[in-house]
């Protein structure tokens, strides 16, 4: 237990810092955007290339990765982290709201330069694309995992059908998010470890699956077919969910990194994916109430969404981590 709240005070202080730099550095960015378009973001975007995407693509990932490869993450690298980060919300949105057509989409991503801006978010993606382009050594590399989200893009769009089947899931959950993170790790000048990029593909399929457990509820509004939602089993989709992080830790701590460094990364990582485990425990509690295949849809929001924000769930969260650490080898 005590590597785990080591781990969240690094976590803290990760996001804290991260702030900072939102309020001194990306903030004044996107308010110069807005001024030269005349207009003003969307709040709600604004609030996830802020506070969301612009916090955990760097106050998370970018940290984790560097210091799993025992090294500081730097200003430059920061500095296109969280450009990555404000540019991902907007991406999700071309496809999500159909603002684009796919062939403008990869027009935009392979030459941003070249692509005529006509809105403010468009103007703002070739702006973060291109200032991540700039400074990466090798921008080929990044442009093929970004390919790789695209098509994972392309490919989510099967969840608006009822009939999509377990196995078609299982790969878009995974690819949707596991290239991602891919990405945000290729924008590191970091030099590549044996099984890091599996690591990672894996991690994001999990983390992915966490987000759609928190998210039943709002999928289910928009018609959105998800893991969570087809299992219909919560005690089964708890065994799958222990089961693939399980193998994580041990793919993990087969990294030719410091022993130290993967369990710190491992220790980091579990505060977030074990959020997922404690909402599933609610969901199973739920499950032996109503009944095995109870139908959700008429379930209401305080019983499908699970309130982390609450001391017990989150000291529960903690257990499941250390508890995850201790037994899996």
């Amino acid at each position: 237990m005590l590597m785990q709240l080591t781990a969240l005070r690094t976590f803290v202080s990760d996001i804290l810092r991260q702030q900072k730099y939102v309020r001194a550095c990306l903030e004044p960015e996107l308010q110069s955007l807005e001024q030269q378009w005349g207009t003003s973001f969307d709040a709600y975007l604004r609030k996830k290339m802020t506070r969301y995407y612009g916090l955990l693509t760097t106050g998370v990932l970018a940290e984790s990765y560097c210091r799993l490869h025992a090294r500081p993450l730097l200003a430059p690298a920061r500095e296109i982290s969280s450009a990555l980060g404000a540019m991902t919300p907007i991406f999700d949105d071309f496809f999500d709201r159909n603002l684009l057509t796919d062939a403008e989409i990869r027009q935009m991503m392979a030459a941003p330069s070249g692509f005529p801006a006509r809105t403010l978010e468009q103007a703002a993606i070739i702006h973060f694309h291109e200032k991540i382009l700039r400074a990466l050594k090798a921008p080929d590399s990044f442009r093929e995992r970004i390919e790789k989200v695209f098509q994972a893009q392309i490919d989510s769009r099967q969840q608006s059908r009822e009939d999509i089947t377990e196995e078609a899931l299982w790969k878009i959950t995974y690819d949707k998010a596991g290239y991602s993170l891919q990405a945000y790790r290729e924008i590191l000048d970091l030099p590549d470890a044996e099984g890091e990029q599996e690591v990672y593909y894996q991690l994001g399929g999990i983390l992915q699956l966490c987000n759609d457990t928190f998210d039943i509820y709002k999928d289910l509004g928009e018609g959105i077919m998800t893991l969570p939602i087809r299992f219909k089993d919560f005690e089964r989709l708890k065994a799958v969910y222990l089961r693939e992080t399980q193998d994580w830790i041990a793919r993990c701590r087969k990294l030719s990194f410091r022993q130290k460094d993967i369990e710190r990364f491992i220790a980091f990582m579990l505060i977030v994916i074990c959020r997922g485990l404690v909402a599933l425990e609610q969901l199973e509690a739920l499950e032996k109430h109503k009944g095995k295949g109870f139908n959700l849809r008429e379930c209401n929001r305080k019983e499908l969404i699970c309130d982390m924000a609450k001391p017990r769930s989150f000291l529960r969260s903690l257990v499941w981590a250390s508890r995850l650490r201790r037994t899996t080898h």
